[in-house]
């Protein structure tokens, strides 16, 4: 694995590019959306050594490229809402976006925050039990800082499909993919449950028996219920957090607004994403926008040549497209953490 170049905007660390080799995009490949194989099944699938798996993984874990395996959680099958928002907004000092960057970081209901360039500066994932807390949580915002608003759109996610990327390796019929769906029927879970699924959640680089010490519940108890949250399908699996911009890569969000809706589009959106390797997420989306799709590409210009290939497929339906680069990502969480009433 060697260093290559890093881009420094402003002073700042932006991307370090480290180039791998073709047995480490491989392991990434095969842990990216499925962590719970040993180093000896990895090793088998690939046909490597296991003692070369452990080595690369310990490797990569060192360069931070590898952050830790994560649970993969389905918020919907507990009947939670994932909504989207993005926000456009204005600071009079440093102080004040520092303020309002800690104030979404504390905020229990927001599952996942980044600073964007574009239209909106700011993208949210909210994890609500109904559309009453979006407005509750707006509220508070615009109280906090009635000043830094300046535009802002909403948009609840109806389905969504996470796919593996392509750049570790083509995407085949091995490669797993989770699909979440919003309005199916939700699962009771108590106590327990939520204590294991909030620590894998908030403990991403952590083993079952640390898991269990956590929690102060038996490991057996931990494992027993773990297979039953799987069976639930209310914990889809565990996959592996990558720092994609060590290897080179810039993060994109597109928001998509359709003229007209039906399967039909879906369909083709969806099988476009499948065709491009460096798209990782399609979401259907019911609000300001209709379709939300994420792109890792280390070429920018790629974005072009898709939506492009999007109006090809879809010119009359396609009403506009945004385009919104992610510099950083400064919160991820897979599961709220807000106590139930």
């Amino acid at each position: 694995m060697e260093s290559g170049g890093i881009n420094v905007p402003n002073g700042d660390v932006f991307w370090c590019d480290m180039r791998l080799n073709p047995a480490e995009l491989k392991v990434i490949g095969a842990i990216e959306l499925d962590a719970e194989e040993s180093y000896s099944a990895v090793a088998r699938r690939l046909g490597l050594r296991a003692s070369r798996v452990q080595r690369i993984l310990s490797r990569l874990t060192e360069q931070r490229i590898l952050l830790g395996r994560i649970a993969v959680i389905d918020v919907a099958r507990l009947g939670y809402i994932e909504c989207g928002l993005s926000l456009a907004t204005v600071y009079r000092s440093p102080d004040q976006r520092a303020r309002m960057l800690n104030f979404l970081m504390q905020n229990a209901r927001v599952s996942w925050l980044a600073q964007a360039g574009g239209t909106k500066d700011l993208l949210l994932n909210l994890v609500v039990r109904n559309p009453v807390e979006v407005v509750e949580f707006l509220n508070r915002l615009t109280a906090e800082f009635p000043t830094c608003l300046k535009g802002k759109s909403f948009y609840q996610r109806t389905f969504r499909v996470r796919l593996a990327r392509g750049m570790f390796g083509q995407r085949g019929q091995n490669h797993k993919s989770y699909k979440f769906y919003q309005g199916i029927d939700t699962v009771a879970v108590d106590d327990t449950d939520r204590i294991i699924l909030k620590t894998i959640s908030k403990h991403i680089h952590i083993s079952f028996r640390d898991l269990a010490a956590l929690c102060a519940i038996p490991l057996s108890t931990v494992l027993r219920r773990i297979e039953v949250l799987k069976k639930e399908k209310v914990l889809l699996g565990f996959g592996t957090r990558i720092d994609v911009a060590q290897l080179g890569y810039q993060q994109f969000r597109i928001l998509i607004e359709l003229r007209t809706i039906s399967k039909s589009i879906k369909q083709r959106v969806l099988q476009l994403c499948e065709r491009y390797q460096f798209v990782k997420v399609f979401a259907e989306c019911l609000g300001t926008w209709d379709y939300e799709i994420e792109i890792d590409t280390k070429d920018p210009s790629e974005i072009s040549v898709f939506v492009s290939r999007l109006y090809d497929e879809c010119s009359e339906e396609i009403g506009s497209v945004v385009t919104l680069p992610i510099f950083t990502i400064e919160k991820h969480t897979s599961f709220p953490v807000f106590q139930e009433s």
